[in-house]
């Protein structure tokens, strides 16, 4: 499943136990039972964003290596290009190393766009931790 829906599935599960144990805690007498369920989905929920958070480290550590790559070859590509002036086969490297960046650009700006979605979904994880915390203290 694409990462957006995962986090869209979970947060409307989390806001929907969260709606229904609010309308528990004012309806009940029995508050500790409710908060045992508040902790448990506490926990649940801290599972979660720690997944969601480790999954957006690795694609940060990926989105840096081609970064990393795609300077490396553009560097090289000025090389070749001060070089090539009097060498024609540096002409036609430069080209190849043209092409490798061009793809490397391309898959770095997936990589952005996914990361720039993670990191706003794990922001919205963090609203809804909030909210069960704020279940915690009444």
């Amino acid at each position: 499943m694409i990462m957006d829906k995962r986090i869209k599935k979970h947060t409307t599960f989390v806001n929907q136990k969260i709606n229904e144990l609010e309308k528990e805690l004012a309806e009940s007498d029995n508050k500790s039972l409710t908060k045992l369920k508040i902790r448990d989905l506490n926990d649940y929920q801290k599972t979660i964003v720690g997944n969601f958070q480790h999954e957006r480290h690795i694609h940060l550590l990926v989105t840096l290596f081609f970064a990393s790559l795609m300077l490396l070859t553009a560097g090289a590509s000025v090389i070749l290009s001060i070089i090539g002036s009097s060498y024609s086969i540096f002409n036609t490297l430069n080209i190849l190393v043209l092409a490798i960046f061009a793809i490397i650009f391309v898959t770095e700006i997936f990589y952005i766009i996914y990361y720039f979605k993670l990191e706003n979904g794990t922001q919205k994880l963090y609203e809804i931790s909030k909210k069960i915390y704020n279940l915690l203290d009444v």
